[in-house]
């Protein structure tokens, strides 16, 4: 292949990556969607998210828990009403750990991600005797 051949595919795909980026990328930006970090998390025990809307956001979002450290993400709610701004839910047991985040994401595509909250603690569940 000619060295202007391979600047041409290089183009190409170049284009096809920076199309895939945008489409993840900005309904991120264009989503005001606010989702505060929870506090006091305990495996197995009851979550509380909450989270701020605006006009224009999606009327709908599946929540997330995403921990990086132990290669771990849960979906732990489907179809969450937007102007409900908080849920209630009984938590999954899941490992005790300090670096957990929730996602909105998208209903109908994970990779579309609408809030972050920041890193927070889940605690183990207390163990009865």
């Amino acid at each position: 292949m000619s060295f202007v051949g391979a600047l041409e595919v290089w183009y190409e795909h170049s284009k096809t990556v920076m199309s895939s980026v945008l489409a993840i990328v900005l309904p991120t930006l264009a989503s005001a969607l606010t989702l505060d970090t929870p506090i006091g998390l305990t495996s197995g025990g009851e979550a509380t998210f909450v989270w701020t809307t605006e006009a224009g956001d999606p009327s709908t979002f599946a929540l997330d828990i995403t921990n990086a450290q132990l290669r771990t993400s849960l979906a732990i709610a489907n179809n969450v009403q937007s102007s409900l701004n908080s849920l209630t839910i009984k938590f999954p047991i899941v490992p005790a750990s300090n670096n957990y985040v929730a996602e909105a994401v998208s209903p109908d595509d994970i990779n579309i991600i609408y809030a972050t909250s920041g890193e927070f603690a889940i605690s183990q569940a207390a163990t009865s005797s």
